[in-house]
Parts: structure tokens; sequence; C-alpha cells
């Protein structure tokens, strides 16, 4: 059964990408920088959570290091983009792509929260996989095009390295054996 979980959360989160393709392709998704704070906003909570998660209940060590990671680097994304949002005075405002971000990353949580050992591992790192690539996509496609404030573009385009990296370093850990 709970093989069966990990499979559909795995298809899951692949359906998910998908959809985020195909919605980030549509031209009438132009979000302000208000919204785009509140993405980036959601994006690093839900990693955040995640991790804390793994690090209590991966049973791999390099898991729970990535875990830990996680919560280091999107902490510190998510400090910055507070305070840049408070030194522009932009009060993140919530979209569709924000609250969609939000229950993907409630959904993967809850199953992740059902599975324990070897299991929780191999799911962790495939939402890991999915969720960096879906932010990535997301950033590449749909933030920095309608970014206006060029202080924001500018933290856009610094983070896609580090989450670019992360999605390496995911799927690294996804091909290994457990």
């Amino acid at each position: 059964m709970a093989q069966l979980f990990v499979h559909s959360l795995t298809l899951m989160l692949a359906l998910g990408i998908s959809t985020a393709q195909a919605q980030t392709e549509t031209p009438t998704l132009t979000p302000s920088d208000a919204q785009i704070a509140k993405i980036l906003d959601v994006a690093n909570k839900g990693e955040i959570k995640a991790a804390k998660e793994a690090k209590s209940s991966a049973s791999n060590n390099d898991v729970k290091q990535f875990a830990e990671q996680m919560i280091t680097d999107h902490t510190a994304m998510e400090d910055s983009n507070k305070a840049l949002a408070k030194k522009l005075r932009i009060n993140p405002q919530e979209s569709a792509t924000s609250r969609e971000l939000e229950t993907e990353a409630n959904n993967t949580l809850k199953g992740l929260k059902t599975l324990k050992g070897a299991e929780f591992d191999k799911a962790y790192m495939a939402s890991q996989v999915s969720m960096h690539q879906k932010v990535l996509d997301t950033i590449n496609n749909t933030l920095l095009p309608n970014a206006q404030n060029p202080e924001l573009k500018a933290m856009l385009t610094e983070a896609t390295p580090k989450i670019q990296a992360h999605l390496q370093h995911a799927k690294d850990l996804q091909s290994r054996p457990q």
C-alpha cells in the first residue's frame, strides 16, 4: 500500500509539473511584483516545512543532509525576500500560482507524513525534484519576465542558480540506490 502511495505521489507531482508548465505558457498570466513576492514566500515556506519533516523522518543520512541544506538555503531566501519586500514597500498578494504552490506543498507534506524509512526518502526526493523543477520553470517562464522592479528581478536572477543546484542535487540523490 505504501509503495502504491509513493508511485501515486510521484505521478501526482509529475502531473503537477505538466499542469504548471502549461499554465506558465499561458500568456494571460502576468503576476505583479506583490504576487511574485507571495509566490516566492510560499515556495520557500513549503520547502522549509518539507525539509523539517525530512530531518525527522528520513532514514538516509544523505537525504537528512540535503534537508538541512534546504532549511538553511530556503530560510536565507525567505529572509531576503521579506527584507526586499519591506524595503520596496511591497505587500505580498496571493494569486492562483501562489495558492496552487501552497496546496501542492501542503498535500505533499501530508503524504510524506504517512511514510517511513526508505519509502519516505524516495518520496521526499521525488517531491524535491518536482518542486524545484516547478519553481525553476515558474521563475524562468513567469516571474522573471513579469517582475517590474529591478531589485526584484536581480533577486530572482541570483536565486536561479541556487535552485538549479538544489534540483541537480535532488536528482543525484534520487538516482542513488537507497
